[in-house]
């Protein structure tokens, strides 16, 4: 977003977000029409979102006070991402129980 907006960031950067914007989108509309990949598209969020704030530093060339959260941040999203998954998982499964009753 902030490369359409015409601030400039490491092109790194510009296509992590895409991707996580794109994971995330998908794990929305996923989970909105409860499908059963819904589950695999919000680890792959998470995956791709942890991974972001774990090279975020490198990329942006941050000093190390400002580093002190970002691996908390990043385990953070991964057990969100996961309990997220496992919601999705349960509720595909659900679904499946009942129409085939």
């Amino acid at each position: 977003m902030s490369v359409a907006l015409g601030n400039s960031s490491p092109p790194v950067l510009a296509a992590l977000q895409a991707c996580v914007g794109i994971a995330a989108a998908a794990t929305a509309w996923g989970s909105w029409r409860r499908t059963k990949w819904a589950a695999s598209a919000a680890l792959v969020y998470g995956v791709v979102a942890a991974g972001m704030l774990v090279v975020l530093p490198s990329l942006l060339g941050l000093p190390a006070e400002a580093r002190a959260g970002i691996w908390s941040g990043a385990a953070a999203v991964l057990v969100f991402a996961a309990l997220c998954a496992m919601y999705f998982r349960a509720d595909a499964r659900r679904q499946s129980a009942q129409g085939s009753g």
